[in-house]
């Protein structure tokens, strides 16, 4: 990983960008100690070996200090071929993506720029612009999401509260599930003349 304290680039970036809400008495990135969790997490369970990463960028996220992950990256990558940075960039942003709704964008964005910065000073192949997901939410993903729903809260024993969400947070339980698929006609509209 380059020191972003000595690289001019990274130095600027981070300070127009990505750092700019951090307390200037708040700890420091440290290389090691990222990494030796993220290893320690693929050592418990290899099944998270490409997802350690994306819980520790997310963590950050949640716990107002998305302004490492930028640097996390920039260490996980450091010795990486361009197709496997591309890898854990686009695993890290999809992780962004997910938490997001959850810890509020302004959160997140710090994560984003740090990232960007690591791009910007590698090359673009270093990262990627693709998205893992499709555009749209369609009647199968609801219905898998509320299988899982039922799955993960099966055991729960106070099962009537769904019922109380359903009735008094409609908007958050039942209609945020219940997107509605466009069809191609409706997106006619919308759509900009190509030039």
């Amino acid at each position: 990983m380059v020191d972003w304290e000595t690289n001019e680039f990274m130095s600027a970036w981070d300070k127009e960008y990505v750092s700019t809400n951090i307390s200037p008495s708040a700890r420091a990135y440290d290389q090691e100690l990222f990494l030796g969790i993220n290893s320690d997490l693929v050592s418990a369970q290899t099944l998270l070996k490409d997802l350690a990463y994306t819980i520790i960028a997310a963590a950050c996220c949640a716990v107002n200090r998305a302004d490492v992950v930028g640097r996390f990256f920039d260490s996980l990558t450091s010795n990486s071929t361009p197709e496997e940075s591309e890898h854990v960039f686009l695993r890290m942003k999809e992780a962004i993506t997910i938490i997001f709704p959850y810890v509020g964008m302004p959160t997140c964005i710090p994560a984003c720029y740090g990232m960007i910065g690591v791009a910007q000073r590698k090359g673009k192949e270093y990262a990627s612009v693709k998205s893992v997901r499709g555009s749209t939410v369609g009647e199968e993903d609801v219905r898998k999401g509320a299988q899982l729903r039922q799955k993960v809260y099966a055991g729960v024993g106070n099962s009537e509260i769904f019922g109380l969400m359903d009735q008094y947070f409609t908007d958050l339980c039942k209609r945020s599930c219940q997107i509605p698929v466009l069809q191609a006609a409706h997106l006619k509209q919308f759509r900009r003349p190509r030039p």
